[in-house]
């Protein structure tokens, strides 16, 4: 409704005030396939005028900017906006001269894509009212009820446009501050773009789409958080989903009045495929059979929990990081209640955060998704590589940056931090000196290895401890065969595991910051491809020799731990995993 009052005000009353004598075309931003409203057949102008303004309206420019002491807002009647550090600086460029209108009148197809593209804001996780629409609307209206070839709101709507852009293009570039995201560990070096020069091209040469496609991100997941954002949005438009109130969990053979509102829920999210069933007589609580379940053909009451539901469970389970057990507890309730708005929410937080990072992220990266629990290798943006990893705990947890794979190191010794010591180790030492004994851990000094078994842990202290505890590579070494270097202030990096089991779980928070990788020689060959010396083959044959080994890379390989919690793949499965470490607020 509102893109449509606002075609009807703007397209029809506003482009026949300011003389507009055809419709330009309008291009969609190619990120957001929402189709085109109709639009009337405009009407021409019922009076002409030869009136030149140019010169009218630039002398206002010039006042309400002042180029030697820039104003820092535009008074419109009661309130005052805030004027982006780029107005002025534009206008001084371009002699004043207004942007937006022009001796022909208002500027048609520049001004018709910049209010059509901050109307449709929502779709790309951002709100309109940022970007002055309501203010443009309601000077519209005041300019209209004026003697509009002497207003000088001529002036001031010239400015609030030029404002608008430049906060939408800023927010396009470096995200918008008031959507809930996090502090990344590391600051990346912010993209810089001459914005008064790619408004004035933009201006010139009718390309105001175009320029804010330069600024957005170009990655995939942005494009695919896109889809899922705008797939949200409809299911909100259209009612959203109903609330299950909580009880006895549910699971096949479950009858009751509460299957039929599952059963709707994942319908709309996509999660369970739509069936023909029959109206339910079967009391709530009662039994059914089992077997009759299992034939494809039976059509089962509409209250009975069955395979097809059972799936759908399964389905939304593994796409918000539960249990895939398709049994409704009370867990999976809680997820399933989660409203549309707050998953919207979640998407646009998550698009702020793409917004946020380098626009380019390497040729050949590795990307972990520290939420997910999974990492990715992209070449040419392109995923060619998936595994599971096990990231921190809670009060370990993996933090969040970017670096450079630049060596490997294998079969790697393991140095102990100090405080797996005195937390986790020191406790059960001080019960049993020989705790350690089998594990191949030394007690390492300056100039002498001490017999682990034989210190005294019971009198202990921490301020009088030089020494460092290591151990030798072998089958019960935590980072198992191989570690991938990117030196960090925080001291994390890759590595192997000889405990395969824990990748079979679905949470997979249980390391001490490093990440454990499921698939090390895979993710081995992807780091090497490029290399000038070093292939997978003689990784392994290194392996093989139980020798500790450091080896240098010829050419590094960006990786970036990051933290989505909305993830989207290539088949448009959206995926909500669960905010572990509470970073996103909303």
């Amino acid at each position: 409704m509102l893109l449509l009052k606002l075609e009807m005000k703007y397209l029809n009353f506003l482009f026949i005030t300011f003389f507009l004598f055809s419709c330009a075309t309008h291009q969609e931003p190619v990120e957001i396939a929402v189709p085109e409203p109709e639009k009337e057949e405009l009407k021409k102008p019922k009076r002409l005028f030869n009136f030149k303004y140019d010169a009218i309206i630039s002398n206002d420019i010039k006042l309400y900017v002042r180029p030697r002491h820039p104003a820092k807002y535009l008074k419109l009647n009661n309130k005052s906006i805030k004027l982006n550090k780029y107005v002025s600086g534009f206008y001084l460029n371009r002699d004043f001269k207004p942007a937006w209108l022009n001796n022909s009148g208002f500027g048609n197809r520049n001004a018709e894509e910049l209010l059509l593209t901050i109307n449709q804001a929502e779709m790309e996780g951002l709100n309109a009212k940022d970007y002055y629409l309501d203010e443009i609307l309601d000077l519209l209206d005041v300019i209209e009820s004026e003697d509009y070839t002497k207003s000088p709101n001529l002036a001031k709507m010239d400015i609030l446009l030029t404002n608008s852009f430049f906060k939408y293009s800023n927010h396009l570039l470096h995200g918008n501050p008031k959507i809930g995201t996090y502090n990344f560990d590391k600051a990346y070096v912010e993209p810089f773009v001459n914005m008064t020069r790619l408004l004035s091209k933009a201006i010139e040469k009718n390309e105001i789409n175009k320029s804010f496609d330069k600024l957005r991100p170009k990655s995939p997941l942005y494009k695919m958080l896109m889809g899922a954002l705008e797939k949200y949005i409809d299911i909100k438009n259209k009612g959203g989903w109903p609330t299950i109130r909580s009880g006895a969990r549910m699971k096949v053979g479950t009858v009751d009045r509460r299957v039929s509102l599952l059963r709707k829920r994942l319908q709309i999210t996509g999660d369970v495929k739509r069936n023909r069933f029959k109206r339910s007589t079967i009391m709530d609580g009662a039994e059914v059979n089992l077997k009759k379940l299992e034939d494809e053909n039976y059509r089962p009451p509409l209250d009975t929990f069955d395979k097809n539901l059972e799936q759908g469970v399964k389905n939304f389970q593994r796409r918000h990081n539960l249990i895939a057990d398709g049994i409704v507890g009370e867990t999976t309730l809680n997820v399933l209640n989660i409203s549309v708005d707050q998953k919207i929410k979640q998407i646009e937080a998550n698009l702020n955060i793409l917004r946020k990072l380098p626009r380019k992220l390497g040729d050949r990266y590795v990307l972990v998704n520290i939420p997910s629990f999974k990492l990715y290798a992209y070449e040419n943006e392109k995923p060619i590589l998936e595994m599971k990893v096990i990231v921190g705990k809670e009060d370990w947890s993996t933090p969040i940056f970017s670096e450079e794979i630049s060596y490997l190191v294998v079969n790697p010794f393991w140095n102990i931090p100090d405080t797996i010591l005195t937390e986790e180790f020191l406790p059960n030492l001080k019960e049993d000196p020989n705790y350690l004994n089998d594990s191949n851990i030394k007690i390492i000094g300056s100039e002498e290895t001490i017999d682990i078994s034989q210190f005294d842990w019971e009198n202990f202290d921490s301020e009088q401890w030089v020494y460092k505890l290591r151990q030798d590579p072998g089958p019960s070494n935590p980072l198992g065969r191989l570690k991938f270097m990117f030196p960090n202030k925080f001291n994390v990096y890759l590595h192997d595991t000889p405990f395969k089991k824990f990748f079979d779980r679905t949470y997979r928070s249980l390391s001490h910051g490093c990440v454990r990788v499921e698939k090390p020689l895979e993710l081995v060959d992807f780091v090497l491809k490029k290399d000038k010396k070093l292939k997978k083959e003689d990784i392994e044959k290194y392996i093989d020799s139980n020798k500790v080994r450091k080896l240098e890379l010829t050419e590094s390989v960006p990786v970036h731990l990051l933290y989505f919690t909305v993830w989207a793949d290539s088949k448009n499965v959206v995926y909500f995993p669960r905010d572990i470490y509470n970073k996103l607020y909303m």
